[in-house]
């Protein structure tokens, strides 16, 4: 699917800066075996079993009640953190929302690091399956040296959750780096 909309133009050509000038900062250790990773939003997640050898990261938002997953995985990392970016961090009520942070980003590594150990399908599941979700299953991939660009492609990942599980520095950071790539050409809104 090729980009259509601003933000995934704006996208792309983050993925295009951080691939040509970034080096990500942390990676993962080589395993045996590198396990396929599902994105999933909550509806399927609790709509079709996951089969026993497979795990599971759930992303819950903040005020949310847990969520029951479907059938009985191996092994389940649940956060809770909502689809946010620095400086945006309060709902239209003023109610405060939970940042992804390094440590949720340490857990992710550590976690997956134990499960790509094993045999089993990777489902990574946020409500919608499209922004939070893509952007950790995107740099999941980055980190153990795989080509990420079909979540660019077929979704919104989140940027700020996709800088800092690569360990690289805020989005803001970049955008001067972005402007001088290409050419001066004014970029879209930053909106994810």
């Amino acid at each position: 699917m090729a980009a259509t909309t601003p933000d995934e133009l704006v996208a792309l050509r983050y993925r295009a800066l951080l691939l040509r000038g970034f080096a990500a900062t942390r990676v993962l250790p080589r395993t045996p075996y590198a396990p396929p990773i599902w994105v999933d939003s909550h509806q399927s997640l609790t709509a079709v079993p996951v089969d026993v050898h497979d795990g599971v990261i759930l992303i819950e938002d903040s005020g949310a009640p847990a969520l029951a997953i479907a059938g009985f995985p191996r092994s389940v990392l649940r956060l809770r953190f909502d689809d946010v970016v620095p400086g945006h961090t309060t709902d239209s009520r003023g109610q405060g929302l939970a940042l992804f942070s390094d440590a949720h980003a340490d857990a992710i590594r550590t976690w997956y690091t134990r499960f790509a150990h094993e045999r089993g399908i990777l489902h990574i599941a946020c409500l919608a399956g499209v922004s939070r979700s893509r952007a950790i299953a995107a740099a999941l991939l980055r980190l153990r040296g795989d080509d990420d660009l079909r979540h660019f492609q077929d979704g919104q990942p989140n940027g700020h959750v996709y800088v800092t599980m690569l360990g690289l520095p805020p989005l803001d950071d970049y955008r001067d780096a972005l402007q001088a790539a290409h050419a001066g050409a004014p970029l879209p809104a930053i909106t994810f």
